[in-house]
């Protein structure tokens, strides 16, 4: 008698843990009739079918290889990957493991008809879950305009009001958060800021000590300022990963100042912003075009002249203009471009 294991899954939309032993169930139903034997079973919880980061999902794949069952059932092909490229990419390699994949509800023979229906199943079950992703969206978004909470915790300061669902200030936190932008403009380095914060006995919002991540997304966070904002940050890559330190287009961000209680000014924001600016390391690339628009401006007449220049070039990565501070090299090659010079060259 052939060995079988089964995979269900739900995700956190309008799904419970009783989804689970419903899926159970019908698998086991249909090994019954099939003369399989159930000898595994790999369950998910509040996870999407559209990313193959599951922890059950990806021991299932890994066991595939270890010929302890030669069968897995799931009760549709949608609980197995909503992601056409998943799906294509996981049932290979099943196959090459010599693993045969069936569902309980979809008839699936491997003849070409087959093949068709199935390809029509995963691109309905991918278009399900975009288009779900989409109209929760559309909700959030209507939320966002009304200046309420749209899921998540808050950020630290600030508390969510469960009748209005708005933001109110924490007080006890907001003082943190006033602390760390006033260490922050005196001068200090995150690394000085993390140290008080851990001698005061402060935390983050989720009872953490301090780090210097936590700080730069404090100090650039616009809600401190009284500014609601809402879809800023970049969408997931291709491999459900975020860059949380990156933006989306400013149309598709909603900004609406004086949506939410301040916890400081806007001229110790402002001036929290231009510090971060200032801080910020230059574009080398932008150095490499600001170096050839000076050897265009700025003949180069003398051999001094030109090595300074070829060496300066050379090591621009590593110094950028530094040698342009030098007296000689700025008689000999003229004023500086703005912006090129990195210390400790």
């Amino acid at each position: 008698m052939q060995t079988a294991a089964v995979y269900a899954r739900f995700s956190s939309d309008n799904q419970r843990e009783a989804s689970i032993d419903a899926q159970v169930r019908a698998c086991e139903e249909y090994a019954a009739k099939n003369g399989l034997v159930i000898v595994k079973v790999y369950a998910d919880r509040a996870k999407t079918g559209t990313s193959d980061k599951r922890p059950e999902f990806q021991q299932m794949i890994e066991d595939s290889s270890k010929k302890m069952w030669s069968t897995i059932i799931v009760h549709k092909l949608d609980r197995f990957s909503r992601d056409k490229y998943d799906s294509a990419l996981y049932k290979r390699r099943l196959k090459k493991n010599k693993i045969t994949l069936v569902s309980v509800l979809e008839k699936l023979d491997g003849s070409p008809e087959s093949v068709i229906m199935e390809s029509m199943l995963e691109g309905m079950a991918q278009y399900y879950s975009q288009n779900l992703a989409r109209e929760v969206m559309k909700g959030m978004r209507e939320t966002a305009y009304q200046c309420r909470h749209t899921g998540g915790t808050p950020p630290l300061g600030y508390n969510v009001d469960p009748a209005t669902k708005k933001y109110v200030v924490n007080d006890t936190e907001a003082e943190t958060v006033r602390l760390i932008f006033e260490m922050y403009l005196n001068g200090m380095g995150y690394g000085r800021i993390v140290d008080e914060l851990k001698l005061r006995g402060m935390r983050t919002k989720k009872g953490q000590p301090f780090a210097k991540n936590s700080l730069h997304d404090i100090l650039k966070n616009e809600k401190y300022a009284g500014v609601y904002v809402f879809n800023r940050s970049a969408e997931k890559d291709f491999e459900g990963r975020r860059n949380n330190h990156a933006s989306k287009e400013e149309a598709h961000v909603i900004r609406i100042p004086g949506g939410i209680p301040p916890i400081l000014d806007q001229q110790t924001f402002d001036s929290a912003q231009e510090k971060m600016k200032s801080n910020q390391r230059p574009d080398w690339d932008q150095v490499l075009v600001d170096i050839a628009d000076y050897v265009r401006d700025y003949p180069i007449t003398s051999k001094l002249a030109y090595d300074t220049a070829r060496l300066c070039l050379i090591d621009t990565l590593g110094c950028g203009l530094e040698a342009l501070q030098y007296p000689a090299c700025k008689k000999l090659m003229g004023p500086v471009v703005p912006g090129t010079v990195v210390p400790n060259g």
